[in-house]
């Protein structure tokens, strides 16, 4: 479904590598390191696969995608995460309510 390379300053979770990854990345930011993602900016943009991302994503060279890139912070405002990550666009669609 996606390609996802997530970035963490190693500061903030020493050993991070090591973990017990029986949940997601957020558990574990959590869990181990008390660290909580409180909030995220996101941008989202089209793209297209190259070759390698296509033989991943058991897709075409040149398929549709989305190129997201998050970053997140805790409740201090601190970046905690950088994350990259690639969609299928055939695959995958974002549904977003907008409030005047």
């Amino acid at each position: 479904m996606c390609i996802e390379d997530s970035y963490v300053p190693a500061d903030l979770a020493p050993g991070l590598t090591e973990a017990d990854w029986g949940g997601s990345l957020y558990e574990v930011l959590e869990n181990r390191f008390h660290t909580r993602l409180n909030r995220a900016e996101q941008r989202i943009q089209a793209t297209v696969l190259s070759a390698a991302q296509a033989g991943q994503l058991e897709s075409v060279e040149f398929g549709p995608a989305f190129d997201v890139t998050r970053i997140g912070y805790d409740a201090r405002s601190r970046r905690i995460e950088f994350a990259r990550s690639i969609y299928r666009g055939d695959r995958y669609f974002y549904d977003l309510t907008v409030y005047r």
